[in-house]
């Protein structure tokens, strides 16, 4: 699971800077990944089902906290990025040592531990979901500011300016005519 892991974060690195994927949605489908493989481990019957379950989870972790590190300085200032990653991790952990008592716990009211795999995965769901919902949320936001820019282009003026082509300087004389946008 931690070779996987490993390998996640240095293929998917790349495959993100190369492909220019979204880390958003590869957040989101490592997010369903985790999902998933949480809900079917308690279907292991074999070792080689356990085996694959470790290889997707391992994988799907490394994507994760790639992703993590990537979007996270994006919604925080440049300056304080280190920090928000700090906690974030910090707060991710709490789950490490929560999780196990909440799993005990289950495991005294049933017998089994199939519901807390059941519940593990849910909750990953969730997170899948809620990580729709936000990135829906910043699109909307994002729209909202274009559509702020729109009504500030109505008062746009049009200002003439020359250019020379040969030094694309600004420059009175023999020159085209091109338009410049501003904003009043």
């Amino acid at each position: 699971m931690c070779g996987m892991e490993t390998a996640a974060k240095v293929v998917s690195g790349k495959l993100m800077d190369i492909l220019n994927w979204n880390a958003h949605t590869y957040n989101i489908l490592s997010l369903l990944t985790l999902a998933v493989s949480m809900a079917l481990l308690p279907l292991a019957k074999t070792v080689t089902h356990v085996l694959t379950f470790s290889a997707f989870y391992g994988y799907a972790m490394g994507v994760q906290s790639l992703c993590f590190i990537i979007i996270t300085p994006k919604l925080t200032h440049p300056d304080d990025s280190k920090y928000a990653v700090t906690y974030l991790f910090g707060a991710l952990s709490i789950s490490g040592g929560v999780g196990p008592g909440v799993a005990a716990w289950i495991f005294d009211l049933t017998r089994s531990y199939h519901l807390a795999f059941f519940i593990t995965g849910g909750c990953f769901a969730c997170a899948a979901c809620l990580g729709i919902l936000i990135q829906l949320l910043a699109l909307r936001n994002a729209n909202m500011t274009y559509d702020s820019v729109l009504t500030a282009n109505e008062r746009v003026q049009l200002r003439e300016c020359t250019v020379d082509n040969s030094t694309d300087m600004p420059k009175t004389g023999e020159t085209e005519s091109i338009q410049f946008l501003t904003v009043v």
